[in-house]
């Protein structure tokens, strides 16, 4: 996993207690801390945009697959693509298969708004309908050209995902009204299927 000692040890004690806390670390949307949770901001919704997230928004994990937002789980670290044999399968993406995939397909969820880094969209995107997928993009411009800086975009998938918590996102065209952090839709580099947001 490359950690620090820190984060190894820590991680190695969450492996350890796994299953045998008598309690949850709490609610999925509540737990994680990385980039992307740092622009959703989600311990500052209220209780009715949290239920609204419990009915809109999946969480992909590697370790548990598909979350609802409140789901109560248990610390661990495990990325999608970590390269870890599960069984008979060499990897978490064999592991899962199209298990993911069918869970969101159930929902009738239509369409599906990808908030998904490349990593996490790669276990489920081969086995869902393109034709029912719009892909966001954030991008900042830099000297005239668009250039991808992973941080920024991470934290602003977050950002659009409390927007359309917030706002009861219901069709995909009131999310062209995204305009936090600086960012705005770019019409002129977006298609059907995949729009971009710039600052």
């Amino acid at each position: 996993m490359k950690l620090s000692p820190n984060l190894a040890q820590q991680t190695y004690d969450n492996i350890q207690r796994f299953g045998h806390q008598s309690t949850s670390h709490g609610a999925a949307i509540l737990s994680y801390s990385g980039d992307v949770y740092k622009g959703l901001m989600a311990e500052t919704l209220s209780p009715k945009q949290l239920l609204f997230a419990q009915d809109h928004v999946f969480i992909l994990s590697g370790h548990y697959g598909i979350l609802r937002p409140l789901d109560d789980i248990h610390p661990y670290r495990l990325e999608m693509g970590l390269s870890l044999k599960v069984g008979n399968n060499t990897n978490l993406y064999k592991f899962w298969g199209k298990k993911l995939a069918d869970t969101i397909q159930k929902s009738k969820t239509n369409p599906i708004i990808n908030l998904l880094s490349e990593e996490y969209f790669s276990a489920i995107g081969p086995y869902l309908d393109s034709t029912h997928i719009l892909n966001i993009h954030f991008r900042e411009s830099i000297n005239g050209k668009l250039q991808l800086k992973s941080a920024f975009a991470k934290k602003a998938r977050g950002l659009m995902c409390r927007f359309g918590i917030e706002n009861k996102i219901a069709k995909k065209d009131q999310l062209k009204n995204f305009d936090v952090d600086g960012y705005r839709f770019m019409a002129s580099a977006s298609d059907k299927d995949n729009w971009y947001f710039v600052r």
